[in-house]
């Protein structure tokens, strides 16, 4: 018994891991899916293909989300959180930036924001 009182300490002395996205598969979610409160991507300019939803964002879209590597592979997004989001060309914040407003989207981020397929980090500004 005192073992178990042991174990049941330990599970709630250990701070809980946030898990900061949802992967999806493809055709999984659509625009009209992404929850409030979160950042969607899309591996497609028309809402289609791999996709996650953060709330924190990632310094390094290299590392596979779930089994899908975003970089460079970002097509469309949707801001809805009450903040502004950075999407980077390159991982750890580096290099060229696109500002996505709170509540914009969902959209394309290229051609006219000239950052379709060019985005290695996200996360809120």
């Amino acid at each position: 018994m005192l073992a178990a009182l042991g174990l049941a300490v330990i599970a709630l002395t250990t701070p809980a891991v946030a898990q900061a996205q949802q992967p999806g598969d493809v055709g999984a979610m659509a625009f009209a899916d992404c929850p409030a409160g979160y950042f969607c991507v899309w591996e497609h300019a028309d809402g289609t293909g791999h996709w996650a939803r953060f709330q924190t964002g990632s310094l390094d879209l290299t590392v596979p989300v779930g089994s899908f590597v975003f970089n460079d592979k970002i097509s469309s997004v949707w801001n809805r959180t009450s903040r502004i989001w950075c999407l980077y060309e390159n991982i750890n914040r580096g290099g060229a930036v696109l500002r996505i407003a709170a509540g914009w989207g969902p959209g394309p981020i290229g051609p006219r924001y000239e950052f379709n397929d060019r985005v290695s980090s996200l996360g809120p500004c």
